[in-house]
């Protein structure tokens, strides 16, 4: 398992969202992504007066840092969960407003315009995920006749305008990080498992409403053997593979993944919450936010998942965080 080592801060950004600092991204943990390795992603990003934008991340080395959405309007409890359209044209997200009211939106890149898919109707409380043809979206939400927020149903809405939701679970249960099968038949998710916080099952369910919640096989659990909290469960695309974050006092946390050949960590002694955790879609690589150094700005990291090795994207004042790797050549 990997240590974190502690290096000097190095700013890579000269302003926003204008331009990068042409340097090396900070290593964390020995044997992390080179600069030319990390994929295109998209993040929320707060950095003056608590306004919220999407930001892109570019693949190429040397490219410029911008903004993909220039202002995430609505009045966010915590910065909204993002999710890309398969074509790469639309951005959605999602999550819950400051009067605890949820909103679901969509934002068409190349022209801006934005679109409420939802608001208020069954509390889209974040965790979105759209289906392979693009057709449908599928989210974490709170139903309206519920006033607990431990009770959280999978929908799915269809993204023509007038859509209604379609609720396919009823298990009173928290359940995180929805993924499609290849052919959009079904739902994967991971269920937690009655009094182990963070020890999700993984099931499935029939993305038209019509079937029972069912085990999924090959799914692995998140460690149950710490004694510290387990959060931000994420499944990978292939539902192979579980990451999450451990946190243990005074030993402080860790971001792992567990997968078929057991539990790996790609960050150790971080000092701080995790935010959000998402796969690449290639399931290699994940991406992170994390409040650095200890319990102050949110940064983005991101790691390789069958070796190790975390390294810092990101190194200004205010909040990055939701990470989402684009699923093709970003726009």
């Amino acid at each position: 398992m990997q240590r974190l080592i502690p290096l000097a801060r190095l700013a890579l950004f000269l302003s926003l969202p204008a331009c990068v600092q042409e340097a090396e991204l900070p290593v964390l943990a020995p044997g992390g992504p080179a600069r030319g390795e990390v994929p295109s992603l998209a993040f929320i990003g707060s950095h003056s007066e608590g306004e919220l934008a999407v930001y892109l991340w570019p693949g190429e080395p040397e490219a410029p840092l911008r903004r993909l959405v220039d202002t995430v309007e609505g009045e966010w409890s915590t910065p909204p969960r993002l999710a890309i359209s398969p074509d790469g044209r639309f951005i959605a997200y999602a999550g819950r407003g400051t009067q605890a009211s949820g909103e679901l939106f969509l934002v068409e890149l190349s022209t801006q315009a934005r679109r409420t898919l939802l608001t208020g109707e069954n509390r889209p409380s974040g965790e979105l995920a759209w289906s392979p043809d693009g057709s449908r979206l599928a989210f974490v939400g709170r139903p309206m006749d519920t006033f607990t927020d431990f009770d959280e149903e999978l929908y799915v809405v269809g993204t023509a305008e007038g859509s209604t939701p379609l609720r396919l679970t009823r298990d009173d249960n928290d359940l995180h990080s929805p993924v499609w099968s290849p052919d959009g038949s079904r739902l994967r998710f991971l269920l937690e498992q009655g009094s182990i916080p963070g020890s999700g099952r993984g099931v499935e369910v029939l993305a038209d409403g019509s079937g029972y919640v069912q085990p999924l096989e090959g799914v692995p659990t998140a460690s149950t053997s710490s004694t510290g909290s387990v959060n931000r469960l994420t499944l990978s695309p292939d539902a192979r593979q579980v990451a999450y974050s451990i946190y243990e006092y005074p030993a402080g946390g860790r971001v792992c993944v567990r997968g078929p050949s057991g539990e790996h960590c790609v960050l150790e002694n971080l000092n701080s919450e995790v935010g959000s955790i998402a796969f690449s879609p290639d399931g290699r690589m994940i991406a992170f936010s994390a409040r650095w150094p200890e319990w102050q700005d949110w940064e983005l990291f991101v790691a390789w998942v069958d070796r190790g090795g975390a390294v810092m994207l990101t190194d200004v004042p205010g909040r990055d965080d939701q990470p989402v790797f684009f699923p093709g050549e970003a726009p």
